[in-house]
């Protein structure tokens, strides 16, 4: 949702590695967050891996950082 609110929306079709991607090269200052956020994803969504407790800090430090560049937020970070 933060993607199409920033002007970049998810076609049904795609992936969500192939829309990582596409919001890449909207952030491609969090291009790292997003690879990590994209795999955890489909880790847990398509193969039932839970996300460990310890990475899930990580997880959301990463997910506000992304939030932040889709937003036009520009904070030190």
């Amino acid at each position: 949702w933060e993607g199409a609110r920033a002007g970049v929306p998810r076609r049904e079709p795609e992936t969500p590695y192939e829309y990582q991607e596409k919001l890449t090269g909207r952030v491609s200052m969090a291009a790292s967050h997003l690879r990590v956020i994209t795999h955890a994803y489909v880790e847990e969504r398509y193969g039932g891996v839970s996300v460990a407790t310890e990475k899930l800090r990580a997880l959301n430090n990463g997910w506000r950082r992304l939030r932040e560049l889709l937003r036009g937020e520009e904070t030190s970070g």
